[in-house]
């Protein structure tokens, strides 16, 4: 009861902090304004995570699914799994295949965007398994974990935990323009840190839009050099400011076969995608945060609800349902 009454008071200040990308009072002050509302608010849900990472993660593991190959291991921000050997991603593969073939081309939800969109069907998450077994696969979990820490979650609102991009120029009457929002460099500010999971749907070639980055390292000289997330500074930059400040030649992109999975930390890796995807981009994205946000989401956005069985794992249901608490 008092929890709801301080979101109530709190959430048109969370909307007049976030507006215009959290510009009013810069980025890294809008961000531990958050965190401390967020960290007296959701306490008890963060513990239970940190707890079943530092003391109940070998147990968990086990009853979600013995890990049977190698883990990636996150560093400078990034992990790259060429391997092709993750579980459910080839029927991951499968699926979302048959999904592009009955969606791909058509308009759907452009997010305000119409360079990409999401192509993702109703009630595809009980229609289609294997995003959310993918998504909460041990291999999956123990790689996130320890990088965070503790247990993530999947994002329920702002960014959407699951989304299936289509990037192309089809729907884009400014395709030939320059390039606007998320085409421009940027780090994602609702948590810090943020990771995505990010699965080639089909071959990704440098005429689909691919998805440029930096690692964690650079990223922070450029933010160092850039005054990125102080008032006053932008949270898009263009090519010009950025290569000011950094080598283009340390620039990465996600140009790779059918199959590949990238671990990328955005809150802490500068990355922009979908320019001028003439050849349209496919790839599933999966967001994974904190139960202590640095934005103010979880108090402003109505929540996605994950499918969960009453069967599942303690760890399962801990990465999709934002209020469990198993212990």
């Amino acid at each position: 009861m008092i929890g709801r009454l301080a979101d109530s008071l709190a959430k048109p200040i969370g909307k007049m902090v976030e507006h215009n990308d959290m510009q009013w009072l810069g980025i890294n002050r809008s961000q531990r304004m958050a965190r401390r509302y967020n960290r007296m608010r959701y306490a008890s849900f963060a513990a239970a995570r940190r707890a079943a990472f530092e003391r109940h993660f070998d147990e968990l593991i086990e009853e979600n699914g013995a890990v049977r190959g190698p883990v990636n291991v996150i560093e400078d921000g990034l992990a790259l799994d060429t391997s092709m050997s993750l579980p459910h991603l080839d029927r991951l593969l499968e699926d979302t295949d048959r999904v592009i073939k009955q969606n791909g081309g058509k308009k759907f939800e452009d997010f305000g965007k119409p360079y990409f969109q999401s192509i993702l069907p109703p009630n595809a998450l009980k229609e289609i398994p294997s995003i959310l077994d993918f998504a909460t696969s041990s291999e999956v979990l123990t790689t996130l974990s320890r990088y965070f820490g503790f247990v993530p979650r999947l994002s329920g609102a702002q960014p959407r935990g699951v989304r299936f991009m289509e990037s192309t120029t089809k729907f884009d009457p400014d395709a030939d323009g320059p390039p606007r929002e998320s085409q421009l460099w940027h780090m994602d500010y609702h948590d810090k840190p943020m990771a995505y999971i990010i699965v080639a749907l089909r071959d990704i070639g440098p005429e689909s839009g691919p998805l440029n980055y930096l690692p964690e390292s650079i990223s922070q000289q450029a933010a160092k050099a850039l005054k990125y997330g102080e008032k006053g500074s932008a949270y898009r930059v263009t090519d010009e400011r950025m290569f000011q400040a950094i080598d283009p030649s340390l620039v990465r992109k996600f140009t790779v076969p059918r199959g590949t999975v990238l671990f990328i930390v955005s809150s802490n890796c500068f990355h922009f995608g979908s320019r001028n995807a003439v050849v349209p981009r496919y790839h599933l994205q999966l967001a994974y945060v904190s139960a202590c946000r640095c934005d103010w989401t979880d108090i402003r956005w109505d929540h996605q609800q994950f499918p969960v069985d009453e069967k599942a794992s303690r760890l399962r249901r801990l990465v999709l349902d934002r209020t469990y608490q198993p212990w």
